[in-house]
């Protein structure tokens, strides 16, 4: 970025003071992220929708608005899907963020493990119904 003439301090700072300080305050610049969510809407509409009080970028933008309004009130998968490329569109064109990475998210078990489901987000994830079949190995010994 420096040979682009964009230059950062960066501060590694605690989470409190980033909600206290950085958190959707104006002309704060900040790192963060935005883990995936079950609906595909949720992050267009609470990040992006220009009434959403989670829109820490301030972006306003009438058409994008209409077309994720569409998309969220859509009846059909067909017009959902034209609403969503729309909106996308003019995020891609107009957004207010630089996306700089993509987390892989990856898991693996053993098949005596049972019950156990990849999670679509990259939060911690408890797994309170995983159980072990008959066939699994005993564990060390204490």
């Amino acid at each position: 970025m420096a040979a682009a003439g964009i230059e950062f301090d960066l501060q590694l700072i605690t989470t409190d003071t980033w909600l206290t300080d950085y958190w959707n305050k104006d002309e704060a610049w900040y790192f963060s992220g935005w883990a995936a969510r079950a609906v595909e809407t949720s992050v267009l509409e609470l990040a992006f929708h220009s009434e959403s009080s989670w829109n820490s970028a301030r972006f306003d933008n009438a058409e994008y608005d209409k077309h994720l309004e569409a998309a969220m009130n859509a009846t059909d998968e067909a017009t959902k899907r034209k609403e969503l490329k729309e909106a996308q569109q003019i995020l891609h064109v107009d957004g207010p963020w630089l996306v700089t990475t993509f987390v892989n998210i990856f898991g693996a078990w053993n098949d005596y493990v049972k019950d156990v489901e990849l999670p679509f987000t990259n939060e911690r994830s408890y797994h309170h119904d995983a159980r072990l079949t008959e066939d699994a190995p005993m564990g060390p010994s204490p």
